[in-house]
């Protein structure tokens, strides 16, 4: 499940990773939110060229609601941390 998913986003080549991250697109929040998923949309903000991770990103932030929901949740709040993290890496 979500180790081979993690691993294949780390080892694929950028086409297959852009393939995955495709197929994740309209789901970030719901997979954020399970025990699992949550590691996945993780790794995935962690690996994610800069466009594709806007996007990650922007889809558990469109809104205050979802932010609040994400972050009262106990999966997806480790999103979010994981969100902040890369970005403030990738100002410096």
């Amino acid at each position: 499940g979500n180790y081979v998913m993690q691993n294949f986003l780390v080892h694929s080549t950028r086409e297959q990773r852009m393939a995955i991250l495709n197929l994740m697109k309209g789901s970030i929040p719901h997979l954020s939110k399970q025990a699992h998923g949550c590691r996945v949309v993780q790794k995935a903000i962690e690996v994610a060229p800069p466009a594709q991770r806007n996007w990650l990103v922007y889809e558990i932030c469109i809104t205050e609601e979802m932010i609040l929901s994400c972050s009262r949740d106990s999966h997806a709040t480790h999103c979010l941390q994981k969100a902040v993290a890369v970005l403030q890496r990738s100002q410096k």
